[in-house]
């Protein structure tokens, strides 16, 4: 069928005589145009009349569409409260229906009684168009506003995180504030997250703005600190709160300065590297250290005093055993030392139970003491301390057996000594159990020898080892200089672990140890990944992906509905300077959130604080402005430079198995790298999914 086009209507020529004539006929001919458009097009043509009234309120906003009353009446309404969205309708529909009831008025024809339908018609077209128009402009507005918002940005790229790792927002914020309280002061929330969550930090570590003036310092400051932290941790897990020395473990009580102990200058500088390594753990002085575990020792001895005196006056039977050991020269070294140590010591020797010759030949005199042999003991020790620094090692060990063998046997004969040795074996036993715990490192010890060899100490003895090996893995820690070194290179294998714990005293402390060389572990992977020279693929891609959020928030704001694409090509069309900044705001953002705990919250209420989305109104108005769309209701085709757009033609490449690359792509293609790689990997999941 075949439309013609409507017959022009004839117009009077216009040949009046006088001015009034010619002005009727051009007036006839006029109404006769719009008699002929209001036929063919009613709706259009009454709207098209009232919205050309409208426009000063379309150049407001519809705010302020009547004329004003003067400035001083302006400057008092600018003190007023902003308009609300449904006032600025309710004003905009009243100009709206005047401007279009004198619209109405002025096109009809007669008296004025005659011309009211028409006024009529016009404010009520006027009103609905009236009202649209601040509907329509706010809508705008708050496209606007998501879009060029940093906090919103921020908000849904940490969002879409977490929700890649699987994780609701609730579940991430529980996770981080559990991690807080078992690790405060150093857990981060990004701890809480998964690969995307740690992906994001590294984007906003990688890209030049405020996010990463604030990451960077934030990571590194923790990292440079993990030293401190380690040691604070095994110190704790090893002694419990307090430092070796400052509470004795059986009175509770702070114990008293006694009388000097006997040092020999290679025990004392046992004791002092001890007391650095202590010290470096706890914060303190070495000199402060150096005491404590002095003090520790001589809490122990004066605990174990009264049982020494008991057993220093039971014999010891003369056996075949003990003959043997006598004819060592070592024994005989050590018997006629006793009397001198015992002089030094300021106690009495009980006197000689073997008459000793110079060729090395003895008779027995009398039956020993346990104290008489105490003496030799402790000559031993000291024996095997002065071979041990002079670092004749075999020597000692076959000192160390004999003594091993003279120990027995007055245990045999005095369980009273036993029991006293079990509290306190001297000072000498002490810092060589102090330095057996700073071989803890070596390799030529496994786990299992090393737990057994710490059962058949005494506690004391233990107490010891454990202070010598605290002292050495701090020590170990902090020779490394680098300006973020691996301080868990030495602790996390299996090996150390199980050495570690097995000088620990109970399961809790080892399981409390094993998670934080755990935790430990994931602070310094996350340090290297965002500091370190990362996958800049992933980190292109993660950013890319950022920039779409902008355009996805503009259009969700606009029309309540997730549609993405369309503001996305204005603002990545905008200029540098106004991207950058908006990525660097979205970037510190998101910094807060993923460094600095209630980060998550306080940016959620930043979003809530701003305007609200006037989504559904705006597209309300827009269907009322968009009378006769053939597009109304209906969804966009995809851009031809979209990653939607091109993504079949990846599709098909890709099933022919050809070998895409993302640049030559966007080239051939006319788009963006970010576009074309965006599309050749989404393909890819399609394809690996099937």
């Amino acid at each position: 069928m075949i439309t013609r086009k409507p017959k022009r209507p004839a117009v009077p020529k216009n040949d009046g005589d006088t001015w009034k004539e010619r002005y009727d006929k051009n007036v006839a001919g006029e109404r006769a145009l719009n008699q002929v458009a209001r036929e063919q097009h009613p709706v259009v043509s009454g709207a098209g009349g009232a919205v050309g009234g409208l426009l000063p309120a379309l150049a407001t906003g519809g705010t302020s569409a009547l004329p004003s009353a003067g400035g001083a009446l302006t400057r008092a309404a600018s003190q007023l409260p902003k308009p609300t969205v449904a006032q600025s309708v309710a004003e905009g529909a009243l100009q709206g229906a005047a401007y279009g009831g004198l619209y109405g008025a002025g096109s009809a024809e007669g008296n004025p009684l005659e011309r009211m339908p028409g006024a009529a018609d016009g404010a009520l077209i006027g009103g609905a168009v009236g009202g649209a128009v601040p509907a329509v402009v706010g809508g705008a507005k708050g496209a606007y506003s998501a879009a060029t918002s940093p906090e919103r940005s921020a908000l849904h790229q940490v969002d879409r995180a977490i929700q890649r790792d699987g994780m609701t927002g609730q579940q991430f914020a529980q996770k981080a504030e559990d991690l807080q309280q078992r690790y405060p002061g150093s857990a981060m929330p990004a701890d809480a997250g998964g690969e995307n969550v740690q992906g994001l930090l590294e984007r906003v570590a990688q890209t030049p703005g405020a996010g990463r003036t604030q990451v960077i310092p934030a990571l590194t400051e923790r990292q440079q600190g993990q030293g401190q932290r380690l040691g604070d941790t095994l110190e704790d897990v090893t002694f419990g709160t307090a430092q070796p020395g400052a509470v004795s473990s059986s009175t509770g009580m702070a114990p008293s300065v006694g009388p000097p102990l006997s040092w020999t200058r290679n025990e004392r500088d046992t004791v002092r590297n001890a007391a650095d390594g202590i010290g470096k753990a706890s914060g303190s002085e070495r000199r402060h250290s150096f005491r404590a575990i002095e003090e520790t020792m001589k809490q122990r001895a004066r605990e174990a005093g009264p049982l020494y005196e008991q057993a220093y006056r039971e014999p010891v039977p003369w056996t075949k055993e003990l003959e043997d050991l006598f004819k060592r020269p070592i024994m005989q070294e050590a018997y006629k030392g006793a009397e001198r140590r015992a002089a030094n010591e300021g106690r009495d020797f009980y006197g000689k139970f073997i008459d000793l010759k110079d060729d090395g030949t003895f008779t027995v005199a009398s039956v020993p003491s346990t104290g008489d042999l105490d003496f030799v003991k402790k000559y031993l020790d000291s024996k095997v301390g002065t071979l041990e620094k002079s670092g004749d090692l075999d020597e000692a060990r076959v000192i160390k057996g004999i003594r091993t063998k003279l120990i027995g046997l007055m245990d045999d004969a005095s369980p009273t000594y036993r029991q006293a040795r079990a509290s306190w074996a001297g000072h000498s036993q002490y810092i060589e159990a102090i330095n057996k715990g700073k071989t803890i490192m070596n390799g030529n010890v496994s786990a299992e020898e090393l737990a057994d060899e710490l059962s058949k100490m005494n506690p004391s003895e233990l107490e010891a080892y454990r202070i010598g090996a605290v002292s050495s893995i701090i020590n170990n820690m902090r020779e490394k200089k680098a300006r973020l070194p691996d301080l868990l290179r030495d602790l996390r294998s299996p090996a150390m672990r199980a050495k570690v714990d097995a000088m620990l005293p109970d399961d809790a402390a080892r399981q409390r140890w094993d998670d934080t060389i755990n935790f430990e572990e994931g602070v310094l992977t996350s340090t290297r990944r965002s500091l370190g020279n990362s996958a800049t693929a992933r980190r292109m891609a993660e950013m890319d992906g950022a920039e779409g959020i902008f355009g996805d928030l503009a259009v969700s704001a606009f029309t309540g509905t997730p549609v993405g694409g369309l503001f996305a090509q204005v603002v990545r069309r905008a200029g540098k300077n106004v991207r950058d900044t908006l990525g660097s705001k979205s970037d510190a953002a998101i910094a807060d959130v993923l460094t600095k705990q209630g980060g998550l919250d306080a940016l959620r209420g930043a979003v809530r604080q701003q305007a609200p989305s006037v989504g559904p109104m705006a597209t309300t108005a827009g269907q009322a402005l968009a009378i006769g769309s053939a597009q109304q209701g209906t969804e966009r085709a995809p851009g031809p430079k979209t990653v939607p757009g091109i993504l079949p033609a990846v599709r098909e490449r890709l099933a022919a198995g050809e070998q895409l690359d993302a640049k030559a792509l966007a080239r051939e293609m006319g788009v963006i790298p970010a576009v074309a790689q965006r599309a050749i990997r989404k393909a890819q999941e399609e394809r690996q999914a099937r």
